[in-house]
């Protein structure tokens, strides 16, 4: 939800860090209205959004900002009058990880900043610490958190730093409210009594409930006399002729590092006519190792010269 407390118009953006998430749904709520978001060419979409809000009109804008970075989804409020406030819905899907046999979800929140709808809004970039929003009362401004979790399988645990939890069954509530910010990971790791367990969810087709989509979890359970660790070291090639092909090679190492499993000892090395290792050697692989290997993964670059082997 975004406020305007100022006495003024006010243009707000929310970030939100995305590595790995598709949004699909957008709904604006504003003075009793639903403004359901239309997807648009990216280009089409900012200029039709600079030209509403140029013509003093209200104006809602939420895109995907991919840097060398990280990605984001950034959700824009343009020209919210003074004493108004309105509510912007997005839905999205994301693959979860896992830790152990727990289900991880996380949600990185960079923050939300504002200014005047007569000066320039800057946005910082992820790795900034944009100055922390305070509520008119001169108090740290917060956000708050809600959860539903549904589960196929009883759920024996759930932790959630800061927040309150009821479990039920297969069911639990998460709630939080004035969470640290910005910067704040929300992390809800659920445990269920029988990890192993198939399930599936159906989905109808918004205005034709005769189609239906059905996504089907499977996860089978290999058991093994020999306790033994798995180690995955990733040979990159970084050499200049890979200079238009090197976004492709980070996208399928993002994809590669959500499906690692932890635990599983890990490294990166980018290989030209020298190498250069992420780890000095391989790591048990966590979230912390993840983040570091996330970050890595954006900034290669076709920058180690050439592969003459034979050499």
């Amino acid at each position: 939800s975004f406020a305007n407390v100022t006495a003024g118009t006010l243009e707000a953006v929310f970030k939100c860090l995305t590595p790995n998430e598709i949004m699909y749904t957008v709904e604006v709520h504003v003075a009793g209205k639903v403004i359901k978001g239309v997807c648009k060419e990216k280009e089409q979409a900012r200029q039709e959004y600079d030209d509403a809000i140029a013509a003093g009109k209200g104006a809602y804008l939420a895109e995907e900002n991919a840097t060398d970075v990280r990605k984001s989804f950034d959700i824009a409020v343009g020209n919210l009058p003074d004493n108004k406030s309105c509510t912007v819905k997005i839905s999205y899907a994301q693959e979860l990880s896992h830790l152990g046999t727990n289900v991880v979800f996380a949600l990185p929140v960079t923050g939300a900043f504002a200014a005047a709808s007569s000066s320039t809004l800057a946005v910082p970039e992820p790795d900034e610490t944009p100055t922390t929003p305070r509520d008119d009362s001169g108090g740290l401004a917060g956000f708050s958190f809600n959860a539903t979790v549904n589960m196929g399988s009883a759920i024996k645990s759930l932790e959630a730093e800061g927040c309150d939890v009821k479990i039920k069954g297969k069911s639990a509530k998460v709630k939080a409210k004035g969470l640290s910010y910005p910067g704040h990971r929300v992390e809800v790791v659920v445990g269920v009594e029988d990890p192993y367990s198939s399930a599936a969810v159906v989905e109808e087709f918004p205005g034709n409930p005769k189609n239906k989509a059905i996504m089907l979890s499977l996860l089978p359970k290999v058991e093994t006399e020999i306790d033994s660790v798995t180690e995955m070291i990733f040979l990159v090639d970084r050499s200049v002729s890979m200079g238009s092909k090197i976004q492709q090679v980070r996208n399928a190492m993002q994809l590669f590092l959500r499906s690692i499993p932890m635990g599983t000892r890990f490294n990166i090395v980018g290989f030209g006519s020298n190498f250069v290792k992420l780890f000095e050697e391989a790591r048990p692989f966590d979230e912390e190792i993840m983040e570091q290997a996330v970050k890595h993964v954006t900034h290669m670059n076709a920058d180690l010269g050439g592969t003459e082997l034979y050499r």
